[in-house]
């Protein structure tokens, strides 16, 4: 995809003040390369119900919050990731993340 795919799917949908925001950015989805080199634990959550902004455009590619790909939370050097069926705005409020997270901070694993 290219880096005015998001402007141009807001285009089609006529949201002209997204397509000027989006215009300028690169997609978040490109190649990266992101690495945890820190010795503590590195723990990973990720939503999967695409409720965000990402409507907007259609859909992201692949599994997502709305916002945030799946895929983009993989980082190199992580101990563990964990995929939830919550909407990326409400990763905050959810206790099943609260759990998950309390889990991790304990033992360096959300199992």
């Amino acid at each position: 995809m290219s880096s005015g795919w998001c402007a141009t799917q807001a285009l089609r949908e006529g949201c002209i003040w997204w397509a000027i925001v989006w215009a300028g950015c690169a997609p978040r989805w490109g190649e990266r390369n992101a690495t945890w080199r820190r010795p503590e634990p590195l723990g990973i959550i990720a939503g999967t119900l695409p409720l965000g902004l990402g409507w907007m455009t259609g859909r992201l590619p692949g599994r997502s919050d709305g916002v945030v790909r799946v895929e983009e939370t993989l980082v190199e050097g992580m101990a563990q990731q964990v995929t939830v069926p919550v909407a990326h705005s409400a990763l905050i409020a959810s206790r099943r993340v609260a759990g998950l997270v309390g889990r991790f901070l304990a033992a360096g694993r959300f199992e």
